[in-house]
C-alpha cells in the first residue's frame, strides 16, 4: 500500500467519523481527532512535503523582513505571527526534518 494509499484511507475514515467532531463526549470525537492526527504524519511523509514547507517558510520570512523598519523599529508583529503561523501549520513536516536530521547527524558522529 502506497503513501497516497494510507492518506486516502485515512481521510475515509475522517470523513466517516466527521460526525463527531464537535461530540467532545463520546469516545468517536477521540477517534476523529486521533484520524487526523494520523493523516498530518502520513501528508509530512509526501516527498514534495519537505520542500513546500520550506518555500511557504522562506515566503513568509521574507514578507517579515520585508516589513523591517529602520534600525531600533522591529517588525511588524502581523509578519512575525505569519511565520508563527506556517511554523504551527507545517510543524508535522518540520518535526520529521529535524528527527531525520538529528539521526543522521547521530550516525556521523
Amino acid at each position: 500500500m502506497t503513501l497516497q494509499d494510507q492518506i486516502d484511507a485515512i481521510d475515509h475514515l475522517i470523513n466517516d467519523f466527521r460526525w463527531a467532531r464537535n461530540e467532545t463526549y463520546c469516545i468517536e470525537h477521540d477517534i476523529y481527532l486521533a484520524l487526523k492526527e494520523i493523516a498530518k504524519d502520513l501528508r509530512a511523509r509526501l516527498p514534495a512535503a519537505p520542500s513546500d514547507a520550506l518555500l511557504a517558510l522562506q515566503r513568509r520570512i521574507a514578507d517579515a523582513a520585508a516589513t523591517k523598519g529602520p534600525a531600533m523599529q522591529g517588525f511588524d508583529r502581523s509578519a512575525l505571527a505569519g511565520i508563527g503561523e506556517e511554523v504551527i501549520g507545517k510543524w508535522p513536516v518540520i518535526r520529521q526534518a529535524l528527527e531525520r536530521f538529528g539521526s543522521v547527524c547521530r550516525e556521523t558522529v
